[in-house]
């Protein structure tokens, strides 16, 4: 994992966007929406403290969730 904690959040959402892209989910049109779409104040969004993450070295744990409509 790199050391950076902001190279380790744009890690995750790469990681985020591709299994979105591989599900057939297109979040760059997603994200490019939200952008336009919402400003500040930002809807809410949730973080939670706990007392440990999965990974070691972990500084983030990001919960996605995602639908397709056929």
């Amino acid at each position: 994992m790199p050391e950076d904690p902001r190279d380790r959040f744009r890690n995750a959402f790469v990681k985020i966007r591709l299994a979105l892209r591989e599900a057939g989910v297109d979040f760059d049109a997603f994200d490019e929406t939200r952008r336009i779409s919402l400003s500040e104040p930002w809807p809410a969004g949730t973080a939670v403290e706990v007392a440990g993450l999965r990974s070691q070295g972990a500084v983030a744990e990001i919960r996605v969730i995602a639908a397709t409509w056929a």
